[in-house]
């Protein structure tokens, strides 16, 4: 009896201490798993986050090109302009200018007028448009100026080219109440007493922007992510602080500055939100913040992206900015969720096991021993595993993040100055190619045939593409494989035929949709070791490591596809890509 007695409290001081011992290893176990919860949703939030930034500067890179393209089809318009009218204002009629614009296909056309102490809106096509005076329309006025004196336009805003100046798209000034967004061209070279101010409305820049802007892919983004509730960009120089805006002699907004919010509607707003994109963007580094907003535990990323300056963002000078923030807002009740159901089963084993150690506390003793063991092994590996799929992650997308930024630099650059004639012709080709590019359907696939259609232009390269059948076609694989599977193919064609005569630089890239397959060609002339071709650190460039195609061939076979080197046509090498939609 004496020995029973004796046993009794070491019994229950060993059950004790043994809860005691699985409360404190679960609750470290739930700090873990909570810590690794959190960290996978950042790295995934920052893998996303990269992916949406590379779309981003592919989009604006072809939203740059194509307002480059309307905007010289309006240098165009006013020289066809200047040879139609007289050269006189005073011998100009409303009746003239209206048939003009029809002819040109455009929405008016107005002529400017230089006065003792203003410059004026004196005759237009539209007549909402005259009469209206320009003196209080910084730096347009300064601009108009500028063009009168036969001076090259310096303002920071805006292109400028030989002769003429036009700014980004805004709304109409002399009629703010409608809304309605346009394209002002303004030439002159001297030969008239007045400026051309061709006009166009938003229409091609809409539905570029309705397809494959930077909105639509924001948009999708959210749309297609189970976690991402809201993506935001700042313009960290302009965001805290007043739009600036410029007025009319009506006092109407007439223009304004580039906004705070360059994209997205920032709906998961905080007050810390000023702070932390300035330390995001002073810093150059990625800050995370978990917070409630709108009654909600959301986890935000603050990213700094770092672009070439470009007259599309700057700050309420003029001065283009070389950084902007990047913000993804996701759902913390994801991690949470978990965690509760961690939790959950947590106690149950821990009530479970402190029933049966009443009764087998040799048993239990054992038990709990191997169920902390299992617990830690448990926590060791998934973080392990975490932290793999994290580095696997970050290398995986190193080759194509260059590639992205090599599209994205050569496409800002694309800037040419040549005669007359090729001014017009060169316009209409590139409108027609921005729609048949458009047509393509797939926002991601347009995007990336815009920056590989200047690229090549920029290095004289032949560049074709034809696209069937998968316009309104659910392609079944993520945007981002889809532009690294072609972009990684382009790039080689594009390499191995640099060097070559001019005859031979012609690249060309097919894309249709045949038995719920998905197929792609890319031929360009030259030869390959279709043996070594996908090993790895097999290369003939220099400075490669050889990992562009067979990061293709992984990528393929990820939807079950397959690629293939075809040879039969003698001195040509076509690569051929089947991947399945199922």
């Amino acid at each position: 009896m004496k020995v029973i007695l004796n046993r009794v409290p070491f019994t229950i001081i060993t059950i004790c201490l043994t809860i005691i011992f699985i409360a404190i290893n679960n609750v470290i176990y739930y700090s873990l798993t909570k810590d690794t919860l959190e960290n996978r949703m950042e790295s995934q939030l920052e893998t996303l986050a990269n992916q949406i930034q590379l779309s981003i500067e592919n989009s604006r890179s072809a939203s740059t090109y194509l307002d480059y393209a309307i905007s010289q089809k309006l240098r165009s318009d006013s020289i066809a302009a200047q040879l139609a009218l007289d050269s006189d204002v005073e011998k100009v009629s409303q009746e003239e200018l209206r048939k003009l614009s029809s002819l040109l296909g455009i929405e008016s056309i107005t002529l400017l007028k230089q006065t003792k102490d203003d410059i004026v809106l004196y005759k237009s096509s539209d007549p909402k448009e005259e009469g209206v005076s320009t003196k209080t329309w910084k730096p347009w006025y300064q601009a108009f100026q500028q063009l009168f004196d036969a001076q090259k336009v310096t303002v920071n805003w805006g292109l400028s080219l030989p002769n003429f100046w036009t700014g980004p798209f805004e709304y109409s000034s002399a009629d703010p109440a409608a809304k309605k967004i346009e394209k002002y061209g303004y030439y002159y070279d001297g030969t008239t007493n007045y400026i051309i101010d061709p006009i166009v409305s938003d229409r091609l820049h809409k539905e570029f922007e309705d397809k494959a802007g930077i909105t639509a892919i924001l948009n999708k983004t959210i749309q297609q992510s189970k976690e991402i509730l809201d993506i935001t960009a700042f313009n960290p120089v302009t965001f805290g602080t007043d739009e600036l805006k410029t007025q009319n002699d009506k006092g109407e907004v007439s223009h304004s500055t580039p906004r705070p919010i360059i994209y997205g509607q920032n709906k998961y707003a905080s007050e810390d939100d000023f702070s932390l994109v300035q330390k995001a963007a002073s810093t150059n580094e990625r800050i995370s913040d978990v917070k409630y907003v709108n009654e909600q535990k959301v986890l935000k990323i603050y990213m700094p992206v770092s672009i070439n300056p470009t007259a599309e963002l700057t700050d309420k000078t003029g001065k283009p900015i070389n950084r902007y923030v990047l913000t993804l807002v996701s759902d913390y009740s994801i991690i949470q969720d978990s965690l509760n159901s961690q939790f959950k089963k947590l106690a149950l084993e821990i009530g479970i096991v402190s029933a049966i150690s009443i009764f087998l506390i040799a048993i239990i003793i054992r038990f709990l021993a191997k169920a902390r063991d299992r617990a830690v092994r448990f926590t060791q590996t998934e973080y392990i595993q975490t932290i793999d799929n994290m580095f696997a992650s970050i290398l995986g997308q190193r080759h194509d993040l260059l590639n992205h930024i090599n599209t994205i630099h050569s496409m800002l650059f694309l800037k040419k100055y040549d005669a007359l004639k090729r001014y017009v012709d060169e316009m209409v080709e590139e409108v027609t190619d921005i729609n048949e590019i458009i047509s393509i359907g797939q926002p991601a696939i347009c995007a990336l045939i815009q920056s590989k259609s200047a690229t090549a232009i920029q290095r004289k390269i032949n560049f074709k593409y034809d696209f069937e059948n998968i316009k309104n076609f659910e392609l079944g694989i993520r945007s981002v494989d889809i532009v690294k599977i072609m972009g990684n193919l382009i790039d080689n064609a594009f390499y191995a035929v640099m060097n070559e005569a001019a005859e031979l630089q012609h690249v060309t890239i097919k894309g249709w949709v045949e038995d719920n397959l998905l197929r792609i060609t890319v031929t360009n002339p030259g030869t390959i070791d279709e043996l070594k071709a996908f090993e790895h650190g097999y290369t003939t460039k220099k400075g490669s490591h050889g990992v562009g195609l067979p990061a293709t061939k992984q990528l393929v076979q990820k939807y079950r596809g397959t690629i293939s080197i075809n040879k039969d046509e003698p001195g040509m090498v076509k690569f051929e890509v089947s991947i399945s939609l199922d």
